[in-house]
């Protein structure tokens, strides 16, 4: 009845009276005092200014209430990833302790420890489980392990440890991550060094898919890339669609500054332009490689000799003999300084080398040179394999050609044997060493036998790669020769003119 604010007063005597008997009856009555909000309201009018700058730090206050509680959730998050990480680098520090300790001289009876052993020992630990409450650690391990025993040769061992290490990273942390794709990388590249073509191209697929469904950034791809499928595809032979892959990581590798990375994919593409008899391309491509490769790392590193060692083979090809020779014997002072003598890489630049020595008349040398190769791949490689296939090559050619036909004869039967092994039916390489057995074969009369495999791989390397291809004009230059040498001069005119045409297209 005595409110100020005419709005709150009754109207009238009677709507006291109401009011009054409402209250005598328990009632709800009308007048209540005045609620927070009509306070604050007719506060905020006398004292608009005031209301204001409080309304503002009222915000800025509950921002920074909310800033402040998201911070202190990522803090916590972060606190546990930096707790979890900790963890997996006390693992780490422990497991590298335990093995360092193991190559202590008085812990290792006296004998000098090896990288083999020191591996070996490490294999052990993680066999009688060590780290194994750190699954993301132990996959680190077993993919730093496995990829050591792949530096060593050591194929066979360094698959079962990179597949641990993938399967690991695959339960930690899902199918489809990029970790998960690069261990799958690196397992399929054992598999090509163990012959195992399907497989890898499979493994290699799969990783491509994952990927591109990711749609991340090429820098998180493992360092097999840009030579993961390519490289199946080039050493079944299929050069054409290496290239492709090849030239595709070029240009992501370009575009995103990946030098090392391109480097791998220009090599890969000489590689590629080579097998398709594209030299001067070729040449050009290998030695861009090479180029970068020397201004990342300097001339001591093994992907320069590696590179060195393809660009020989590509001048070799090429007809370029003293080049050739000259880019071998870089490659193989890189390798005989940074790996162990009966290292695989350092038998397979001698056994490349050997043959530019044939090229160049030093039969001798090249025979020397070939056994020396085929000592060390004898060791180090599977019962069969491709890379010694190419070595009884190279040996039963020097050996030929020194007159020595029974004995040459001996090993080109074991050259086809290893490659028929190693490699899938109807691959460049078969067909290559078949006709240098057959063109053999010839020189000591077996002419009937010698003519049918000499017809069979030059019908089958003009269907693959071409009449002018460089390894079905030599096969028809074989056939020539054979027709010739037996008298049938009518039929050596005929070869004679078939190969000069195909030899002009090359040109």
């Amino acid at each position: 009845a005595m409110e100020k604010d005419p709005s709150r007063r009754y109207l009238s005597a009677a709507d006291l009276s109401q009011d009054l008997r409402r209250y005598l009856a328990d009632q709800p009555i009308i007048a209540r005092p005045p609620s927070a909000v009509y306070e604050l309201r007719k506060f905020a009018k006398r004292n608009r200014a005031l209301v204001s700058t409080i309304c503002l730090a009222l915000i800025a206050l509950v921002a920074v209430a909310t800033i402040a509680t998201f911070e202190a959730v990522a803090a916590t998050e972060a606190r546990t990833i930096a707790e979890q990480e900790a963890e997996r680098a006390k693992a780490s520090v422990t497991f590298l302790s335990n093995l360092l300790a193991s190559a202590d001289p008085d812990r290792a009876l006296g004998k000098e420890v090896t990288v083999r052993d020191t591996l070996d020992r490490a294999s052990d630990m993680i066999d009688q489980g060590a780290v194994a409450e750190h699954p993301a650690t132990l996959a680190q391990l077993h993919t730093t392990i496995g990829r050591s025993y792949q530096a060593l040769g050591e194929f066979e061992e360094a698959r079962k440890h990179l597949q641990r290490g993938c399967d690991l990273n695959r339960e930690v942390f899902g199918s489809q991550d990029v970790r998960v794709a690069n261990g799958i990388d690196l397992v399929a590249n054992t598999l090509i060094s163990l012959n195992d073509y399907s497989g890898a191209e499979r493994l290699f697929r799969e990783s491509k898919a994952i990927h591109e469904a990711l749609g991340d950034d090429p820098h998180a791809y493992g360092d097999v890339w840009p030579q993961s499928l390519a490289s199946v595809l080039y050493f079944t032979g299929r050069y054409d669609e290496a290239e492709a892959e090849y030239r595709d990581a070029s240009e992501i590798c370009r575009r995103h500054g990946m030098d090392s990375a391109l480097a791998r994919a220009l090599n890969g593409l000489g590689m590629s332009l080579e097998g398709q008899a594209r030299y001067d391309e070729g040449i050009q491509r290998l030695q861009e490689a090479v180029d970068i490769y020397e201004r990342l790392y300097g001339e001591l590193n093994t992907d320069v000799a590696s590179t060195y060692n393809n660009l020989a083979n590509c001048l070799e090809a090429a007809g370029r003999y003293e080049e050739s020779r000259q880019a071998h014997l870089k490659a193989l002072a890189i390798n005989e300084t940074l790996l162990p003598p009966d290292h695989p890489n350092v038998a397979q630049t001698l056994g490349n080398l050997s043959l530019v020595m044939l090229r160049l008349g030093d039969f001798q040398e090249s025979e020397s040179v070939s056994r020396h190769a085929l000592a060390i791949k004898d060791k180090a490689l599977p019962p069969a394999h491709h890379s010694r296939a190419a070595t009884l090559n190279n040996l039963a050619k020097a050996i030929q050609a020194q007159g020595r036909i029974d004995e040459a004869l001996g090993f080109f039967d074991r050259a086809v044997d290893q490659a028929e092994q190693s490699l899938p039916a109807g691959h460049l390489m078969i067909l290559v060493l078949r006709a240098n057995r057959a063109n053999c074969r010839a020189a000591m009369g077996q002419v009937d036998e010698a003519e049918t495999e000499l017809l069979d791989c030059y019908e089958k390397l003009a269907a693959s790669m071409g009449a002018d291809h460089r390894r079905t004009r030599a096969v028809g230059d074989f056939i020539h020769d054979l027709y010739a040498s037996t008298g049938r001069a009518d039929d050596a005119d005929a070869w004679q003119s078939r190969t000069s045409v195909a030899s002009t297209q090359q040109d």
